[in-house]
């Protein structure tokens, strides 16, 4: 473990000794090497940050934080495959009229 998370395991620890009764916030301001006032603020810290990590959390997997870039391509994505699909349809209706006016052109009498 990191000396940094070991630090915070222990003002932790100290905390939650204060907030017990096992030892009074001036004891607890000494172990941890602050003045009351600090340890105060410590305290409200931790004590914020725990009831924040106890909020019921939604059910299921977290959502994934959205990448605007991501979204711009999946965006342009879905633009290019609705005008891909519209000019298919064009080509399709185009050759379905080619085959009518051929069809149309055989059945007329040839004037002479």
């Amino acid at each position: 473990m990191n000396s940094k998370a070991h630090q915070a395991r222990e003002r932790a620890a100290i905390i939650l000794r204060v907030r017990s009764g096992q030892i009074t916030a001036a004891e607890g301001a000494r172990l941890m090497g602050v003045c009351r006032k600090t340890y105060y603020q410590w305290e409200q810290r931790a004590l914020k940050g725990m009831m924040a990590q106890l909020e019921p959390l939604a059910p299921g997997r977290p959502e994934k934080p959205i990448d605007p870039e991501k979204e711009a391509m999946t965006q342009k994505i879905t633009d290019l495959e609705a005008r891909l699909k519209v000019a298919e349809q064009t080509a399709e209706v185009r050759a379905i009229l080619r085959a009518m006016d051929q069809v149309a052109s055989k059945k007329k009498p040839k004037s002479s």
